[in-house]
């Protein structure tokens, strides 16, 4: 993950530029908001020391004086989004395990930790790096941690484990997020915004077929029928041999017939 500079000069992280990602589908009031609670928490990060004292200097701060977590009680439908927004969890403390991970993330590497995203039996695992040899393994949820190299921090994995391991990547994180965002205002109905984070998503993948479909589908349920055809037309000839081609041909028929009678 690599950092940009701003007119002043001073590093822009990638959490700032996720957060004006956001302000594409959010209210830019609050964006506005989380950015400055986000560089009040930067401005307490460790820039001095050993690597162990500036990871446990995070730790404190992202869980015991900023106070981090996942959502305590159950939310309404209506809500349900809130959690997996990073502008929500900075102003709520309160975020879904992956905006968590990517929050605690960016704060690890302001404070010159090297961190790496890895998936160990289907959860999100941080590994800081502290030295070539000694590497922690993190939950970002629970705040719980343990030194590869360090038995006595309670570490009852083995190099057995270290093998099942499957790294993951920054990149790979960003687009979970946006998809996970996408799917929860589709579930409460904010189709508008769904649609927004799709386009997002195309702008960087503008001959993407899949993520063309996935616009169809939202276009189809905003009514916008030309362009929803449009769409499925470019996946169906781009994915020739998708399983889903007959389902979409006829959509895109009916689809059609919709569109004519309004003529």
């Amino acid at each position: 993950m690599s950092f940009l500079q701003s007119e002043d000069g001073s590093e822009i992280s990638q959490l700032e530029l996720w957060l004006l990602t956001e302000a594409q589908w959010s209210d830019v009031a609050l964006i506005e908001q989380a950015r400055q609670q986000w560089q009040q928490l930067r401005a307490l990060l460790p820039v001095q020391g050993s690597l162990m004292n500036r990871f446990d200097a995070v730790m404190q701060l992202f869980y015991q004086q900023a106070l981090f977590t996942a959502p305590l009680q159950q939310l309404r439908l209506s809500h349900l989004p809130e959690p997996a927004l990073i502008h929500h969890a900075l102003l709520k403390r309160e975020a879904e395990p992956l905006v968590l991970s990517l929050i605690l993330i960016d704060m690890l590497l302001l404070s010159g930790l090297e961190v790496q995203p890895v998936w160990y039996q289907q959860q999100l695992v941080l590994q800081v790096r502290l030295s070539a040899a000694e590497k922690i393994w993190l939950d970002p949820v629970s705040g719980q941690w343990q030194c590869l190299l360090k038995p006595e921090n309670g570490l009852v994995g083995t190099l057995a484990d270290e093998m099942k391991q499957v790294p993951g990547s920054f990149s790979q994180l960003e687009q979970r997020l946006w998809q996970q965002q996408k799917k929860l205002f589709l579930l409460c109905g904010q189709k508008e915004k769904s649609l927004a984070i799709v386009q997002h998503l195309l702008s960087q993948k503008p001959d993407d077929p899949f993520l063309r479909r996935e616009r169809a589908l939202i276009l189809e349920l905003l009514d916008h029928w030309s362009l929803a055809i449009a769409d499925y037309q470019y996946f169906v000839e781009q994915r020739p041999d998708d399983p889903l081609n007959e389902q979409i041909q006829q959509q895109i028929r009916q689809l059609s017939c919709y569109s004519q009678s309004l003529h």
